[in-house]
């Protein structure tokens, strides 16, 4: 039983893991337009913006 082999093929990478992850579109924009200095700052601008949206929202689905 000790010779049992195993002949399993061996992938390459094909260089798309090497690449460096880029910022979402948003994320990009919120940066041009200088909100933000960076992606994580870009993130917490979205997520605050988000916030707004949703409890404007809200408001509008109740007052009117």
């Amino acid at each position: 039983m000790s010779d049992v082999t195993f002949n399993e093929p061996e992938y390459t990478n094909t260089g798309s893991a090497s690449r460096a992850k880029q910022a979402s579109f948003f994320a990009r924009i919120t940066i041009a337009t200088g909100l933000a200095k960076d992606e994580a700052g870009a993130q917490k601008v979205m997520l605050v913006a988000a916030i707004i949206i949703a409890l404007l929202a809200v408001a509008v689905f109740f007052l009117f």
